[in-house]
């Protein structure tokens, strides 16, 4: 029997059993970064609106808020877009690494020996390791994701405080801490996944 992993061996195993996983993954948390950065600039943009125009006691200058509008409106698509495009590529990246994980998976179940894999019932552990992977891979990529950034995104939201400029703090805090968030908590997947599948 082997000695277990730590997280970090865990974790940099995977990385070499399947390197699809790191493929344009800078390129892809730049994009993440940029849609999240630009989509940063609506809700500032529209306090700034409500503070200094509509609100002003001089009356309504309607070509600056207009103007302001547009900027608000072009900024929130691009964050829009950038953001899904991140996300498909995560997506597509996450898809064949678990599929390059789940082939060696298999492959080193396979070349065990027959009184070990008729221990293991090798039908049962199959069919869990596909589930499990399957399960874990589904709520990375819709679920724990958006439930991550609404969480964060809610508790920063609703304490913010100060007008534009505490709306705009606030956001920086919950795009930062939902990053981190997310790399964590992907960080405790791949370890537990890969000391239960690799142990």
């Amino acid at each position: 029997m082997t000695a277990p992993l730590s997280t970090g061996a865990s974790i940099r195993r995977a990385l070499a059993e399947a390197p699809s996983l790191r493929h344009g993954l800078k390129v892809t948390l730049a994009l993440a970064m940029l849609g999240q950065a630009v989509t940063v600039i609506t809700p500032i943009v529209l306090q700034k609106i409500l503070d200094e125009e509509i609100l002003n006691p001089a009356g309504i200058y309607m070509p600056a808020v207009l103007g302001m509008a547009g900027v608000a409106l072009a900024a929130l698509i691009v964050g829009v877009v950038v953001g899904r495009i991140s996300l498909l590529r995560l997506v597509r990246s996450s898809s064949t690494g678990l599929s390059d994980l789940r082939t060696k998976t298999f492959g080193h179940i396979m070349s065990q020996s027959v009184l070990h894999v008729q221990s293991e019932r090798r039908g049962n552990l199959l069919s869990r390791v596909t589930s499990d992977i399957t399960t874990l891979q589904e709520f990375m990529e819709w679920g724990g994701v958006g439930m991550i950034i609404a969480t964060m995104g809610c508790h920063y939201g609703l304490r913010s405080e100060g007008g534009a400029e505490g709306v705009g703090a606030a956001t920086t805090r919950a795009v930062v801490a939902s990053c981190v968030l997310i790399l964590i908590v992907d960080y405790l997947l791949a370890s537990f996944l890969f000391r239960v599948l690799f142990a």
